[in-house]
């Protein structure tokens, strides 16, 4: 597809064509990162506001509440994390550089962008970097 006759997204990965670096464009990109990144922040907002109130930690108490706030904390951080994530692939697309592995410079696949739009990595590295962790 031609740059000249593509209609091309907003940069932030609204509905329609969005471009990779290299100027390659992918068509029908539905990814929406700008809309994810407000409800990822809403809920941060939310949990944050939630792990304000502290439960009883008083010694034996058992309560159910010290369990939940737990894994409150715990999902903070992964949406923390995720909202890094978007930020940086929005970034990237500002700096022309999204779709592009971080550890072997190769194009990520559409594919893999379309389900993990915030990922860093091709499946190939992705791959690598797992059987490092597990070997």
């Amino acid at each position: 597809m031609d740059l000249a006759d593509a209609e091309t997204g907003d940069g932030c990965g609204l509905p329609g064509p969005f471009r990779l670096a290299g100027g390659r464009i992918v068509k029908g990109g539905k990814v929406n990162l700008g809309t994810e990144l407000d409800q990822v922040r809403a809920q941060i907002s939310s949990l944050q506001s939630a792990l304000d109130d502290k439960p009883d930690y008083g010694l034996g108490e058992g309560d159910p509440a010290i369990t939940r706030r737990e894994l409150d904390r715990a999902l903070l951080e992964q949406l923390k994390e995720r909202a890094a994530g978007i930020e940086h692939a929005l970034s990237a697309m500002a700096d022309d550089e999204y779709g592009v592995c971080e550890q072997c410079g190769q194009s990520i696949h559409p594919d893999r962008l379309a389900v993990l739009p915030d990922t860093r990595t091709c499946i190939r590295c992705a791959r690598a970097r797992e059987s490092e962790k597990v070997g």
